[in-house]
């Protein structure tokens, strides 16, 4: 069985540039948690949004979706699911909404994990919402339908040890001082997807235990940018950093440090994205504005029902006046009918979002 030790995450065993970037986290929460203050109203709306991102993108790397318009109808409960795609996606929301009101009291231990994982299924129909009963592999397949690799996970009749090994070794590093949260968290989830506890919702599993890990740390930057559209959008470099990761991990050879560096380049943009919309926020909290900033940065094309939805307290002919004014100004472009209108940021705009994905070689910044 592997051995669960994270000895190696002390400081003067961490590859420098390692270093470099979280030094680099740290200052970026620091200086977002300063310019958060008073800012109530858009920080509501713009977890409004992650949340539909998340929503949307951590299912989507797993192959579940529905439309754009559905997601924020399920998000809202303006709609109910229309097929079994929608129910996970509504758990996922569950599971999500549950973190955000409870990181602070939640934990990884077994029952924090059989908890959560009941938020995540239990619209999904499934039989057994424990852990699994029968020995499964992860099986990667290329467009044809061909079988590229197999993954091993851990004999099903190993998982509650395996669980346990985890959370003794994981709140042991997590108490010393000498090891970073921000290092540890990544180890946390690879091991996590090695084990694959469950049958099934395991990729899910792991991305809201990240969000959960990140909020009870202080670094709840996932509240408001979604981890889960930084990883959907970079998922075969995802996959490549587990890949990397997971070689010898049964023999206690692996080596963390690409996922590592993976996890911490998509915190890094999350980051960065944050601090930009709120600079961009600076001064900016007329009407107009709001609704501005939530055109223009948003993943996907937003009707004006969304904003209304959204911004209660601004009138709809405010919302119309002001969609009118940025479609006559380009930086905004209405695809669809009158009825079924729907606004997005002009992609030739002159004028810059604040939000574009950028490289996940940090080096420039």
């Amino acid at each position: 069985m592997h051995i669960f030790n994270y000895s190696f995450l002390k400081t003067d065993a961490v590859p420098p540039y390692i270093v470099n970037l979280v030094s680099r986290l740290e200052g970026f929460s620091e200086r977002s948690k300063l310019l958060m203050h008073g800012r109530g109203k858009e920080l509501s709306d713009m977890q409004i949004f992650a949340t539909a991102m998340s929503m949307r993108d951590s299912n989507a790397i797993e192959g579940i979706r529905t439309t754009d318009d559905r997601i924020f109808s399920l998000l809202s409960e303006r709609a109910v699911p229309k097929n079994h795609s929608e129910k996970e996606i509504i758990g996922y929301r569950d599971a999500l909404r549950h973190i955000l009101a409870n990181y602070g009291t939640m934990d990884v231990d077994r029952e924090g994990l059989l908890e959560l994982y009941a938020i995540l299924t239990r619209y999904s129909g499934y039989r057994d919402e424990g852990f699994k009963t029968t020995d499964n592999v992860i099986v990667d397949r290329a467009a044809d339908g061909s079988v590229e690799n197999i993954h091993r996970t851990v004999p099903h009749d190993q998982v509650e040890e395996c669980l346990a090994q985890l959370y003794y070794s994981f709140t042991e590093a997590r108490c010393n001082p000498e090891i970073n949260v921000l290092l540890l968290i990544p180890c946390f989830v690879m091991d996590f997807l090695r084990i694959h506890p469950f049958l099934d919702g395991n990729g899910r599993m792991s991305r809201l235990l990240t969000t959960m890990l990140l909020c009870r740390e202080g670094y709840d930057v996932c509240r408001y940018v979604s981890m889960e559209t930084k990883i959907n959008t970079s998922k075969g470099e995802y996959y490549r950093a587990l890949e990397e990761s997971e070689e010898g991990w049964f023999d206690s050879t692996c080596d963390y440090f690409p996922f590592i560096d993976y996890f911490l380049g998509r915190l890094f943009l999350c980051y960065r994205d944050f601090d930009r919309r709120l600079a961009a926020l600076s001064g900016k909290t007329n009407k107009g504005e709001r609704i501005r900033y939530a055109v223009l940065n948003s993943a996907i094309p937003i009707s004006k029902k969304d904003l209304s939805e959204m911004f209660p307290d601004i009138s709809v002919k405010t919302i119309e006046l002001t969609l009118q004014g940025l479609v006559r100004s380009r930086e905004v472009v209405k695809t669809g009918s009158t009825r079924n209108a729907r606004y997005s940021k002009n992609p030739n705009s002159a004028r810059e979002a604040h939000s574009e994905e950028g490289s996940a070689h940090l080096d420039s910044w």
